[in-house]
């Protein structure tokens, strides 16, 4: 079936836009889920790209969500906005008019796709499904969306988002491996999905596809019959969802997101990062180059990994992370600035990483208690950021912590496998 879908020029994608990240899942050529990020950060770039000698500009070897300089059409983008060129991702870390989620003073993430931010989530939101064309060698798309929203704002915004999306997108390469070249995508109203993002999770817990072939999974057997609760640990919010033997609890997981104002799913890791770079700016260690910033009183001067949480993250913070898990060893996060080489600033992160712990572990355990569910289920890259300051130790308060390494992508997975449901549906239904 992935062949014939291939064959149609269907791209199966689940896209999870994240205050941090935005996560991608396609269906490969062979029917396997590939996954990578793009950083949710997006600046205005010049119309053409800049030229170099090719002794100095080889773009070969670079990933292509890496290196994302774009032209946009698309009925998606505020009509001023149209037909304009864009850094997304990596390319826009250096930017001085970077745009990337705000967080308030109290550490809530702003809501997703509102008139003020849309374009913040939209652009790698297609820049995601421009990017899988090309990996798998296509285009000319037609890409069933299948994204989602914190479940808070689910039922405010579905139907307009959905209908934001529907249209013909074109999707220009001004620059990097894929310069000039242009993909078009297809959405069409009826195959568009805009999901509740930790309700659908639960799909990717339950199944996987590998070679074309829906599978099931061990959780789908010590799940049945049972009732669970999934906390899904983001960036920007942590979502809870509740199922019974029946399927979703719509009422306690409306309870979730409503009470106390949603207190509890006010809770991400973006705050605490904002705090990290804070702390590392103003380390003694760093005195002589924070001295020439503020002298120059030009914040443009700061390098880019201390201007973005996104790119923080995946130059200096996860790097560590991943070696903790390959030598089985504590984390040592270590930072260079110009002259002063690899400061340890281990005390930096894991101090905000402990209290980020601290704070979830306890909110997870109130919501076991609320929820009053046979398990509860941990999934999302807060898991993973929290992991040595504290949540580690979950799994032994019973808490289940499926793929710890890919939690990230259990959501744009479960996207993902919906829409492959839902089109396989389709089609036997056609024939």
């Amino acid at each position: 079936m992935v062949e014939e879908f291939y064959r149609e020029n269907v791209l199966m994608t689940g896209i999870d836009p994240g205050n941090i990240t935005t996560k991608v899942s396609f269906l490969n050529v062979v029917g396997n889920i590939e996954n990578f990020t793009i950083p949710t950060v997006i600046a205005s770039a010049p119309e053409s790209a800049v030229s170099y000698s090719q002794q100095v500009d080889n773009q070969e070897d670079v990933q292509i969500e890496d290196y994302i300089h774009i032209r946009v059409d698309s009925p998606a983008v505020d009509k001023d906005e149209n037909n304009k060129s864009w850094y997304v991702g990596e390319s826009a870390k250096k930017s001085t008019n970077k745009l990337q989620p705000n967080v308030s003073e109290n550490g809530d993430a702003e809501e997703k796709f509102t008139d003020k931010n849309r374009k913040i989530f939209v652009l790698p939101v297609l820049s995601g499904i421009a990017v899988s064309a090309l990996k798998a060698g296509k285009r000319h798309v037609i890409a069933p969306l299948s994204t989602g929203i914190p479940s808070k704002g689910y039922l405010k915004h579905e139907q307009t988002l959905k209908q934001r999306f529907v249209g013909e997108h074109r999707i220009t390469f001004i620059d990097g491996p894929y310069a000039g070249e242009t993909v078009i995508i297809e959405i069409k109203e009826d195959d568009a999905q805009i999901h509740a993002e930790s309700v659908t999770t639960a799909i990717a817990l339950m199944y996987d596809i590998e070679n074309g072939e829906l599978l099931e999974t061990e959780l789908k057997e010590k799940l049945a019959g049972k009732t669970y609760t999934i906390s899904d640990l983001g960036a920007g919010t942590s979502d809870y969802a509740v199922f019974n033997e029946n399927g979703l609890d719509k009422v306690m997981t409306r309870r979730f997101a409503e009470e106390n104002e949603g207190e509890m799913s006010r809770i991400g890791t973006n705050p605490y990062i904002d705090r990290i770079i804070d702390a590392v700016y103003h380390d003694p260690k760093f005195e002589q180059q924070r001295a020439i910033v503020e002298r120059l009183q030009d914040e443009s001067r700061k390098p880019s990994e201390l201007t973005s949480r996104e790119i923080f993250m995946k130059k200096v913070v996860k790097p560590a992370i991943d070696k903790a898990f390959e030598t089985n060893k504590n984390p040592v996060f270590k930072y260079s600035w110009a002259r002063t080489k690899d400061v340890d600033i281990t005390k930096h992160v894991l101090s905000e990483i402990k209290k980020y712990a601290e704070l979830q572990i306890g909110n997870i355990d109130a919501a076991w208690v609320m929820a009053n569910t046979d398990y509860i289920i941990a999934v999302g890259g807060g898991v993973l950021f929290g992991h040595f300051g504290g949540l580690q130790n979950l799994v032994e308060n019973e808490v289940i912590i499926p793929d710890l390494l890919q939690s990230q992508y259990f959501t744009s997975k479960a996207y993902l496998i919906v829409s492959y449901l839902m089109n396989l549906q389709a089609k036997q239904l056609q024939s």
